[in-house]
């Protein structure tokens, strides 16, 4: 668990700059940083099974939450909830980056001027068995791919309306555009938790459990 820090004025809160490093079972959240993002990797590579980022909040105009540049990352089981920036994108894959991720879930993020993911041109993502869901972004979409990136989605379950459409997304595999059918969703400005849970066995989770009671702790 890594959780209330501020991170310094020259260096994020979880910084990576060597190669190959691997994180498991890694909880990042409500950590409150200024001007420097809450993840950076730069110019490295990283393996990532089971990360979480929740209620993480950057103040910073221009600053993401997560900074990916000049990187190749891989991701299995990540989760992207309930965090909030000022302007900037939440998560920015920068030019010469590849993210590829499998069972990702990037839902009721918060970004006063961006998008949830924002894939700039000369950069790579791939999603598969992912849910990219009730991000509260304005009029941004959810997913932003400028001209020039490569961004191809799998089986997934998402907004097209809140996609940007074009030429640098290619959409493979089956489309689950309906309503995921989490067991709650408390909106992005609630202090209330939400539970991410479905209510019915899905590709993303094939056992499904029920839906939890106020108060009960969660079980799978």
């Amino acid at each position: 668990m890594i959780e209330g820090n501020s991170g310094s004025s020259n260096r994020a809160v979880v910084e990576i700059a060597q190669a190959s490093p691997e994180i498991w079972d890694t909880t990042i959240r409500k950590n409150g940083c200024s001007s420097r993002p809450v993840l950076r990797c730069d110019a490295s590579c990283f393996y990532a099974l089971g990360l979480e980022f929740a209620g993480n909040q950057i103040r910073d105009p221009e600053t993401p939450l997560v900074d990916l540049r000049n990187s190749i990352v891989d991701v299995d089981g990540c989760y992207l909830t309930g965090n909030r920036t000022a302007l900037a994108d939440v998560l920015a894959v920068r030019e010469g980056t590849t993210l590829r991720a499998v069972h990702w879930n990037v839902v009721e993020n918060t970004s006063g001027g961006g998008s949830a993911l924002h894939v700039v041109a000369g950069s790579t993502y791939y999603l598969d068995y992912g849910i990219i869901w009730a991000n509260c972004t304005g009029d941004r979409p959810e997913l932003l791919a400028d001209e020039g990136s490569q961004v191809t989605l799998g089986t997934c379950i998402y907004d097209s309306s809140r996609v940007a459409p074009g030429p640098s997304v290619w959409l493979w595999g089956r489309k689950y555009y309906e309503d995921p059918r989490f067991c709650r969703l408390a909106g992005c400005d609630s202090s209330e938790a939400s539970d991410y849970g479905p209510t019915e066995p899905s590709p993303f989770w094939p056992m499904g459990r029920r839906c939890r009671g106020a108060g009960e702790p969660f079980s799978p």
